[in-house]
């Protein structure tokens, strides 16, 4: 996304869209999300989501030459 684009709230707002479909559509009461623990922006989205932390997977990725560690996130409806 371009940079003049960003904190703008669309992928929170799509998230909020998404969240509701699966809530409506699907007899899931739980979401799950992972994601580099680099990735500040999007465990802050999670987050502000209802997210809640559960767990970290070390060495999870490898990605630009390096490897990574990930977070675990679940939101139960």
């Amino acid at each position: 996304m371009f940079h003049s684009h960003r904190r703008q709230g669309y992928a929170h707002e799509a998230c909020v869209a998404v969240l509701k479909h699966v809530r409506e559509t699907y007899a899931t009461k739980r979401v799950v999300a992972e994601m580099d623990v680099r990735n500040v922006a999007s465990w802050k989205l999670v987050e502000s989501l209802g997210f809640v932390r559960t767990g970290n997977k070390l060495n999870a990725d490898f990605f630009k030459g390096e490897s990574s560690d990930e977070y675990l996130y679940e939101l139960m409806f």
